[in-house]
């Protein structure tokens, strides 16, 4: 019923004009894209809380490490009940929502200008000009505060993004976009994302939780890290995440490829 109303929002009469009907599919890409980001979370939160967990010190745990996915979620049962394995759910529904929106919306705009034919192959943005205005416009991000580490999140995600709408696009134009084929391709795309970067996102765990002044730098954190742990402790929660990866990111483009459809129609 949702669906319907919504797509009889967004319906356009055939005497509508092209600028009413570009503006009503920016629309159609937030709502879906932000639909699907929220789902894709309340699926899987409780796969991400254990994530945390297992990626976090002893001395944010306040107690020894986990033993693994099982031990951490017998754990949090045994101590917290079962609200504890959604604890913090709001706070990534509500901004991953917003921020898959603007992902998707991004994506659809690249696809279109890419496969623009009236685009110059040659031109290129400047990037000074686009670093200069992004630093005017928001400032120099620093290391305390909501924007701590907005540094380690962008190396990490910067890669990894690419490589999850490369994945999908590939596969999608290989097979097709049958209900089967997005859900598979998303979740395999979502799920290869993750683990590119996986100890990139240790280290942005541990640097973020961290009480201030346990590390110097990030460079720091990653020392500091591997000291504490060696090589393996980049791995800490990574079966949790690729658990979580799988489902998330296939309900995530099956959702968004479904309701852009239907608000489409």
């Amino acid at each position: 019923f949702f669906l319907k109303t919504l797509r009889v929002f967004f319906a356009l009469s055939p005497g509508r004009s092209a600028e009413l009907r570009r503006v009503m599919s920016l629309a159609t890409e937030l709502v879906a894209g932000g639909f699907a980001g929220a789902v894709g979370i309340m699926a899987t939160q409780p796969l991400d809380t254990i994530r945390i967990r297992l990626q976090s010190t002893t001395a944010v745990l306040g107690r020894d490490s986990y033993g693994g996915i099982v031990d951490c979620a017998k754990s949090m049962l045994r101590h917290e009940g079962v609200r504890g394995l959604w604890k913090g759910y709001a706070s990534p529904t509500f901004t991953v929502g917003a921020m898959n929106a603007m992902l998707f919306l991004t994506y659809e705009a690249t696809i279109r200008y890419l496969r623009d034919p009236a685009k110059d192959p040659n031109e290129e943005p400047d990037l000074r000009q686009i670093a200069r205005r992004l630093v005017r416009e928001h400032g120099f991000f620093g290391t305390r505060g909501p924007w701590r580490g907005i540094e380690i999140t962008l190396i990490r995600d910067t890669p990894s993004q690419g490589l999850y709408f490369l994945l999908y696009e590939s596969i999608t134009r290989t097979f097709g976009k049958s209900e089967l084929s997005t859900f598979l391709a998303g979740g395999i795309s979502g799920a290869a994302a993750w683990a590119s970067t996986y100890p990139i996102d240790v280290i942005k765990t541990r640097w973020t939780t961290s009480a201030c002044g346990v590390y110097g730098g990030l460079t720091d954190c990653l020392v500091k890290t591997m000291q504490q742990g060696g090589w393996r402790v980049f791995l800490n929660g990574f079966g949790a995440t690729m658990a979580r990866a799988l489902p998330q990111h296939a309900v995530v483009f099956s959702t968004y490829e479904l309701i852009k459809s239907t608000l489409n129609e």
